[in-house]
């Protein structure tokens, strides 16, 4: 074996591999991270906004709790959506205006309002008949009718089972 048939491994030949490696590695994440940052800034602004008014929802809760107002919220089989609310005496509280949002605990391509009349004093009805079974969580926010101020008197967030039809 003569000497010019051995190949020699020389500095330009690392130079090249360290240049290779460290740029498919550059490239690579450039390629990850143009998504990742194009498509969300990092900033929760509703989180920072929840945290301002703080103090505004300890004081609406005191006054949802001074009203003494209960509740009974049930998921027909059928689709139909009841909501009884009563005083801190047992009488039923009517002439409300409710606003009812329905959604998947995991998924928000299914939220859906609902439209809610009083069915019966203080019983408030809606007809949610496309909805599928499983599990759904209703947002409930009731104002007294005619009310002209924008705060909501009753609110509620409650998790609802309906059962899958035979």
């Amino acid at each position: 074996m003569t000497v010019a048939s051995v190949k020699q491994f020389h500095g330009r030949h690392v130079l090249f591999i360290l240049i290779g490696f460290f740029g498919a590695m550059l490239a690579i994440n450039g390629i990850f991270i143009y998504p990742a940052v194009s498509t969300f800034n990092g900033l929760e602004s509703d989180a920072y906004q929840k945290g301002l008014h703080y103090n505004d929802r300890i004081d609406a809760a005191g006054r949802q709790a001074a009203l003494g107002w209960s509740h009974k919220l049930t998921l027909e089989p059928d689709g139909a959506v009841l909501v009884s609310v009563k005083d801190g005496q047992g009488t039923p509280v009517s002439g409300l205006s409710i606003a009812v949002e329905i959604t998947r605990p995991v998924a928000d391509r299914f939220t859906s309002t609902l439209a809610f009349r009083e069915n019966v004093a203080g019983t408030y009805l809606a007809s949610a008949a496309s909805l599928q079974p499983g599990n759904w969580i209703v947002s409930l926010q009731a104002k007294r009718a005619g009310s002209h101020s924008a705060e909501t008197a009753y609110q509620i967030k409650e998790r609802l089972w309906l059962k899958p039809r035979p």
